[in-house]
């Protein structure tokens, strides 16, 4: 059984009907969702977003966490091979290597935060984001300022190659011979490369006079063209410069209304914003938990920071550590099974499917001929 059909099973349950139900009719609402272990908060998170569409935004602890959690939403969606532009689950880091104070610059990092941007500058935005307190506290220059100074080209458009050029240096894109990451661009003839922070893939401007004949993607090791676009955004840096005193704000400023907040442990949140150098580039705690104040927010994890939440009880528990021990599995399995439980057992792929069903319809048939000896 696929991650799909659990996950209708999960929809079906009346614990997260109950979810749904809150969350559609009451604004603001305070849920705590407690009893939950290992991927079930996945899976619940999950069934709720595919039946309530729009933003749901999940803060975990610290960024190893918020991996996982994020790995979860993406095998349940079955989301590994998805083109980017085409994913409904998204990861939010910072754009720092080591933190803010390092000052070690991530371009990948800041390419992902700008595509969550660009999605939440849509009327129609929906996805699942998932985020940890240094990416979330780290601000960006604000929606008016993204919106101003993001450059959008069609093809067939009018535009000149010099006000494009003078436009990419003011946005502080680095000119090279090659572009090979976000933030650079070139000029070759009538071509100019770019890679803007809001795409996987650089972009190929392709001119006809002062007259946008092509617009493509292409691979920068190869230079080989990948797909033809009809339209493109560029845009710049979105990280504040202090020195320019850009406008800034962090994400939350950028959720719809009706965004829906998970926090797995608010206070502890909280407490690690504070804990990062003072700074106009940071959100600190306080001003965190007040704009919370503002949204529907769902608590899954061990502590609760709401109080008047109301509850909703799951019941999981940890899987047993079973180290390989095959016998012990298909034991726990039968266990299960006289109890009235459904077993669901899930791999990565289908190879490792087939050799686990072979594996157990082995200990099976031993148990067999054991008995009627």
């Amino acid at each position: 059984m696929v991650s799909s059909d659990l996950l209708s099973i999960y929809s079906r349950d009346p614990r997260c009907l109950e979810i749904i139900t809150a969350i559609r009719q009451e604004e603001r609402v305070r849920l705590r969702l407690r009893g939950m272990v290992g991927s079930a908060g996945a899976f619940v998170a999950a069934a709720v977003a595919r039946q309530v569409k729009g933003v749901h935004l999940f803060v975990l602890p610290d960024r190893e966490s918020a991996a996982y959690f994020f790995n979860d939403l993406e095998q349940i969606h079955g989301e590994k091979e998805v083109k980017p532009e085409k994913r409904q689950v998204l990861f939010f880091p910072s754009s720092f290597k080591r933190g803010i104070e390092a000052g070690i610059k991530d371009n990948q990092g800041l390419l992902s935060r700008t595509e969550i941007l660009n999605l939440l500058s849509r009327k129609t935005a929906r996805g699942l984001i998932v985020t940890y307190p240094e990416a979330l506290s780290e601000k960006v220059v604000n929606k008016k300022y993204l919106e101003k100074n993001t450059l959008k080209l069609s093809v067939g458009e009018q535009v000149n190659m010099d006000f494009i050029l003078d436009l990419l240096l003011e946005y502080e894109f680095e000119r090279t011979d090659f572009v090979i990451e976000p933030g650079q661009f070139s000029l070759r003839g009538g071509l100019i490369d770019v890679y803007s922070f809001s795409s996987d893939r650089p972009y190929r401007i392709e001119f006809s006079g002062d007259k946008v004949a092509t617009l493509r993607t292409f691979d920068p090791s190869s230079q080989l063209s990948i797909e033809k676009k009809e339209e493109i955004s560029i845009v710049p840096d979105v990280r504040v410069n202090p020195a320019k005193k850009n406008p800034c704000e962090v994400i939350l400023y950028f959720l719809p209304d009706n965004a829906y907040i998970w926090l797995d442990d608010v206070a502890f949140i909280a407490d690690r914003m504070d804990k990062q150098p003072a700074s106009e580039m940071v959100l600190p705690g306080s001003e965190f938990l007040r704009l919370l104040l503002d949204f529907t927010t769902l608590e899954f994890g061990k502590q609760v920071y709401f109080k008047t939440g109301r509850p909703v009880a799951f019941s999981t528990t940890p899987q047993p550590s079973f180290n390989k021990n095959f016998d012990l599995l298909m034991s726990d399995l039968r266990k299960n099974s006289a109890d009235g439980y459904r077993n669901f057992l899930l791999t990565d792929n289908p190879k490792q499917a087939e050799r686990l069903q072979s594996i157990l319809n082995d200990l099976q048939d031993q148990s067999a001929e054991g008995s009627r000896q």
